[in-house]
């Protein structure tokens, strides 16, 4: 399946970004969200499940997602760097 060994790639490069741009103290969780079909229901959410537990991604990924939505509430566009990790 070479279509997921792009994806493992590029979320490897991901996890290196984050790491090198980890300030001291934070535990932030390098999250991948692919879209593999045109449907919303065929997502791949992709984290070191050996590192996080589900439950901890599935909560940031709420407060995440309220983040954007709030900013779309206000008519504009979440900015293009945060993070919901402390």
């Amino acid at each position: 399946m070479p279509d997921f060994q792009i994806i493992h790639d590029a979320h490897a490069a991901l996890i290196e970004a984050v790491r090198l741009s980890t300030k001291p103290g934070a535990q932030p969780i390098p999250i991948s969200l692919v879209s593999v079909q045109p449907n919303r229901e065929a997502q791949l959410v992709i984290f070191d499940g050996t590192k996080h537990a589900a439950q901890d991604v599935a909560e940031r990924l709420r407060l995440a997602a309220d983040m954007i939505d709030s900013h779309s509430d206000q008519g504009r566009a979440p900015p293009k760097t945060s993070s919901t990790a402390n």
